[in-house]
């Protein structure tokens, strides 16, 4: 995964990378903040449907886990949240948008469209370009 195409493609969509995701002090994934209060996950981490899923280490979330590093990331999973004003995250305690929760198996190269869809709160391209089912859309907002 290219961070600087996903940067600028977050920058395009009004969006900020936010509070990278360690584990073990590992880069595991990051959170996209987008200007219309929705936020995005974007995992690569052990246990998560991405390319780091299963690594080969003695436990799956043990320190000496030999992840793949960010640059030859090509898979990874994603989560949503809401904007909800009345949390004190400002966000929805659920996931939304993605049926089941989260959209594994992505391919990265796509994250520039998703960013550029969820800033259009255009949900059925952000799940068609995930390849997964949507919440009915009265329940997304």
């Amino acid at each position: 995964m290219n961070m600087r195409i996903v940067k600028e493609a977050a920058q395009q969509s009004g969006a900020t990378i936010e509070n990278r995701r360690k584990w073990c002090g590992r880069d595991v994934g990051f959170y996209v903040k987008f200007d219309n209060g929705y936020a995005l996950s974007v995992c690569y981490g052990p246990g998560s449907y991405s390319t780091n899923r299963h690594c080969d280490a003695p436990g799956p979330w043990s320190p000496q886990t030999k992840y793949a590093p960010r640059s030859k990331v090509k898979i990874v999973e994603l989560a949503m949240w809401g904007p909800d004003p009345s949390a004190d995250s400002g966000y929805t305690d659920d996931f939304v948008v993605f049926e089941g929760g989260v959209a594994g198996h992505v391919s990265s190269k796509r994250l520039p469209e998703i960013f550029a869809a969820i800033a259009k709160e255009d949900f059925r391209t952000v799940c068609g370009l995930a390849s997964v089912s949507m919440v009915e859309p009265e329940e997304v907002k």
